[in-house]
């Protein structure tokens, strides 16, 4: 008879599958599994079984169960044997993965304390490999099963650490790097695994992108938390720059160049926003010379808001006014490799005079010399698409001649003494006027109430109405009809999508750096039917705790995939999805179950 808990719950006796299929006999076999050879309190199982609210007859009911399980499963009394206050599984060590992925481990780690990292990669290699996914899959887990799933994880991490340890001494960084990588966007603040893929980099030669997983970690624990990272990876950074010569430049127009660009040209379709011009030309011009720190308008909004376009419009609007000049900065943040901020620094330094000869390679050093040099110029910065406080104060010149626009998606309020713009969508007539403005205004003039619609459609957010107008264009429907059609479509946000206008996009560079727990919250609410939702209610659907919830739900607001819609008379917040967030949302819910959408 063999046992398998590494994976979904598995029994077999010879060729034949026993594993129970009823939920709870499922839970009480797991659970004397963890605890083999060992006698398990009956307030324990009860407690495990039913949690804090048992039926009185409980005690008679697990007596059913565990009879059950030596009828139906185990097939013989003498496996699991009744003891005083509890009961007791006796099985070979043989017969339960879980113990020989335990003793595979353990010999892989005294191999590799032992220097032999060969012997280490195969032991770990054959321990891993007997992780068939989700241990436990479908089984109920009460408070036990639940930590004895926490660390089982927490052994399989150190195991997958060890194995990467091994194999970067036998010299294989590439074989590590992908991992690493997926090991991190689970565990984003581990540090371990940070400095593991940081040698890795090294190791292959890709000391930038070594870098930028060093800075991205920096990025998140200074805007999160206000911390630095641990002194011990500060020394293996620092120590990896000292090690390794300053990369070649990026040859101009080849991929992944970092973006210290000239300032785009002003767009040609901006239409609305005057009154918050107005408000950030003010808040940037209009300043005491006794003002003791650099004016800051954080511009702030939902995807396609708008708010690259805005600081665009504003940077030229302004430029007469900062006669150091415009610098625009694109940080790429909600790209999936943002831009690494010494190789911006290394495009900006030289156009403010620094000698490239004379270039920093230390990212501190390179904001001194920057800093530096803005000291007595007044310039306007634009930093677009920040991802994070941290990265965005690289850049802040730090005196009162110059001025920063910051645009960002995920809220940032970390970037102290900063003026927040939060961009909402267009009112209908600043819909409707750049949709007039994109397919012509006679189409527009002819069909209003059509063209309300199509803006309404798309929640008045400019982008939106970008997309349905590059649709107009190249499309022979009148608006009547592609109003229709995008009323109908299941797949609206691919409908306002095209080779020069995508506004999936946005909505993509959120998603990825949201947590499963995260999507589950969100692919389970956009299929109910409800116009809102409270914590609690999402509390109760995934069975998760209230507090756990809230943290999910603090994550969905921050990163723009829930609103707060109100708030009812005891206090709780009531959330909703915005019209295209659901239909996103529904999209990559179909995408990821592998439906087609028609």
């Amino acid at each position: 008879m063999y046992f398998r808990v590494l994976g979904p719950l598995s029994v077999t006796d010879g060729t034949n599958d026993v594993t129970p299929q009823t939920p709870k006999l499922q839970a009480l076999l797991a659970l004397l599994l963890f605890r083999r050879d060992t006698v398990v309190h009956v307030r324990e199982l009860i407690d495990e079984l039913w949690g804090e609210r048992p039926p009185d007859s409980a005690a008679s009911t697990l007596h059913t169960y565990v009879y059950k399980l030596r009828r139906t499963v185990l097939g013989r009394d003498d496996l699991l044997l009744t003891r005083p206050n509890g009961y007791e599984l006796i099985i070979p060590s043989a017969s339960l993965d879980l113990s020989r992925f335990d003793r595979l481990i353990d010999e892989g780690k005294t191999s590799l304390a032992a220097g032999d990292a060969r012997s280490a990669v195969e032991a770990l290699d054959a321990a891993l490999t007997m992780w068939r996914g989700d241990m436990l899959a479908g089984v109920p887990m009460g408070r036990s099963l639940t930590a004895q799933l926490t660390r089982l994880k927490e052994r399989r991490l150190d195991a997958l650490e060890s194995r990467v340890d091994a194999r970067l001494r036998l010299g294989c960084p590439q074989q590590v790097i992908g991992e690493l990588r997926s090991l991190l966007a689970e565990n984003p603040l581990n540090e371990s695994l940070t400095a593991k893929l940081m040698k890795a980099l090294r190791q292959a030669g890709r000391t930038a992108e070594a870098v930028e997983v060093y800075s991205r970690l920096r990025g998140r624990l200074l805007d999160d938390f206000g911390l630095e990272p641990s002194r011990t990876l500060r020394s293996a950074y620092r120590e990896m720059l000292r090690e390794t010569k300053r990369p070649a430049a990026t040859a101009p127009g080849t991929p992944g160049e970092p973006a210290a660009l000239p300032l785009p040209p002003d767009p040609p379709d901006f239409v609305g926003r005057s009154t918050v011009a107005d408000r950030i030309e003010q808040l940037l011009t209009s300043r005491s010379r006794s003002t003791p720190a650099t004016p800051i308008v954080w511009i702030t909004g939902p995807p396609g808001s708008g708010k690259t376009m805005l600081s665009i419009r504003m940077a030229h609007r302004l430029r007469r006014s900062f006669p150091g000049g415009v610098h625009f900065l694109s940080l790429r943040g909600s790209e999936a490799c943002p831009a690494d901020p010494v190789e911006v620094f290394r495009h900006l330094l030289p156009a403010l005079g620094l000698p490239r000869a004379d270039m920093p390679q230390h990212l501190a050093d390179c904001g001194n010399a920057y800093r530096t040099l803005m000291a007595d110029q007044g310039c306007l910065v634009v930093i677009d698409d920040a991802d994070c406080a941290a990265r965005a104060r690289e850049f802040i010149p730090g005196c009162t001649k110059s001025a920063v626009i910051v645009t960002s998606r995920r809220p940032m309020p970390a970037l102290a003494g900063a003026h927040v713009v939060e961009l909402g969508p267009f009112d209908p007539r600043e819909g409707i006027r750049l949709l007039s403005l994109m397919v012509g205004r006679h189409r527009v003039e002819n069909a209003p109430g059509d063209a309300a619609r199509i803006v309404r459609l798309c929640e008045h957010l400019p982008l939106a109405i970008k997309g349905a107008a590059a649709a107009l264009r190249s499309a022979p429907m009148s608006l009547a009809e592609y109003a229709d059609h995008l009323a109908r479509s299941r797949r609206r946000l691919s409908e306002l999508s095209s080779r020069d206008v995508d506004v999936r996009i946005g909505y993509d560079a959120g998603y990825r750096r949201l947590g499963r727990p995260e999507r589950d919250v969100l692919e389970r609410m956009s299929s109910e039917h409800r116009t809102g939702f409270t914590a609690q209610q999402v509390s109760r659907l995934l069975g998760w705790s209230v507090a756990a919830t809230e943290a999910v739900m603090i994550r969905l607001l921050e990163h723009r995939f829930v609103r707060v819609s109100g708030r009812d008379p005891s206090g709780e917040l009531h959330y909703a999805f915005a019209p295209l967030t659901r239909a996103y949302v529904r999209e990559r819910a179909l995408e990821e179950s592998g439906h087609a959408m028609r």
